[in-house]
């Protein structure tokens, strides 16, 4: 689908949210938000105090409880498009045997401090003419390739102490991803670029947060 503005200088509109005329089947897709897999649970539990524990033993002892809420899922589709071209939304072509094929399996192993989570073997950049014009849809489908997935655990440490009849103290520890794992992301998705398909950034480390509470 092309155009012209005049002169020689015509204009390729695929773009991302447009149909590729010549092959319409790599533009179905899934949203962009799409994940496959989701398993969420929480937890609470109440540590019992041992028996035959009395005064002031039991005081320190009892009262305390885990609560905690678990996630993992897998990724979101990737946007990957071929940048430098004039025509928006430009993807290339897959020459891996599968879309999974593109995903490199030990991504998480470091290379020189770099994460590849892509194969740039697996993709090959179309070809484009003298105005940088694409002369042809990529063959990689719309959102076709998934990012990583992530597993996290936030959990909390709670201790009671019973002031009063109707009075209690309460302090927390809020541990915000508490096995301070690794979840990678950032990932470069312009196929053009030197760092395509490297993992870039991360999410947070663990965080504590210390709370106190008299209930009254």
């Amino acid at each position: 689908m092309t155009c012209c503005t005049g002169g020689n200088d015509p204009q390729t509109v695929w773009s991302p949210s447009r149909a590729q005329v010549y092959d319409m089947k790599l533009n179905r897709s899934p949203t962009r938000y799409h994940i496959r897999h989701r398993f969420t649970t929480d937890f609470h539990y109440e540590i019992a105090v041992p028996g035959g524990v009395s005064g002031a033993a039991r005081h320190v002892l009892g009262g305390w409880s885990l609560a905690g809420i678990f996630e993992a899922r897998t990724g979101t589709p990737l946007r990957i498009t071929q940048g430098g071209t004039q025509s928006p939304g430009q993807r290339p072509d897959i020459v891996a045997s599968s879309h999974g094929a593109a995903i490199l399996p030990g991504y998480r192993n470091s290379r020189d401090g770099r994460y590849q989570y892509l194969d740039r073997g697996a993709f090959s950049l179309v070809e484009t003419d003298e105005y940088r014009i694409a002369l042809r849809p990529g063959t990689l489908a719309r959102y076709a390739i998934y990012g990583p997935g992530l597993w996290n655990l936030d959990a909390a440490i709670v201790k009671r102490i019973e002031v009063g009849e109707s009075q209690r103290l309460q302090f927390r520890i809020d541990l915000l991803n508490a096995l301070n794992h690794t979840v990678l992301g950032g990932i470069q998705t312009n196929s053009a670029s030197g760092t395509f398909g490297r993992l870039r950034s991360s999410l947070d480390g663990r965080k504590m947060q210390l709370t106190a509470r008299y209930e009254f």
